[in-house]
């Protein structure tokens, strides 16, 4: 694996929680190594697969706390792992990153579209997410270890 990929059973696993199916037009804004988007290319059939990232070679850029390239309401499933603000990134204001994540995220999901979202800090992400409850309804949470490391996987649809 690539320094901060993403095994590909956890990969596969978060792709699941997401009810695959064959309309999807899905989403991997942070996709680094694109180990999601290869995964969920595997589960079924898809409308269309959209992966970027802002900085990492070889992958179309793609910045998810703007996604003006996008048609508001436009998406019906995000499945992704953001940056946790250990290694890249560490100078993140999480609190601000999350929440204009969470913005964006909420204008290009469609209507009932589920957003299932790997999280490494998860007592600030609940934090913010508590100020999207007229936005999402969390549906599911999970927490897991991800190298070792304490994180949470949550999955979110848009109300």
């Amino acid at each position: 694996l690539l320094k901060g990929e993403l095994r590909p059973d956890l990969s596969n696993l978060l792709c699941i929680l997401s009810d695959p199916k064959k309309e999807d037009i899905f989403l991997d804004p942070f996709s680094g190594s694109g180990s999601i988007a290869k995964e969920r290319r595997k589960l079924t059939s898809f409308k269309e697969i959209f992966e970027g990232d802002i900085s990492y070679e070889n992958k179309k850029k793609l910045d998810a706390l703007n996604l003006k390239s996008f048609k508001n309401n436009s998406v019906s499933k995000i499945v992704t792992d953001p940056p946790w603000g250990v290694t890249l990134g560490r100078d993140l204001d999480l609190n601000n990153f999350y929440s204009k994540m969470l913005d964006e995220f909420y204008k290009v999901l469609d209507l009932g579209g589920i957003l299932v979202i790997l999280i490494g800090n998860k007592e600030l992400f609940g934090s913010v997410l508590n100020n999207f409850f007229d936005k999402y309804n969390k549906l599911r949470q999970y927490d897991i270890l991800v190298n070792g490391k304490k994180a949470r996987v949550y999955k979110l649809i848009k109300i």
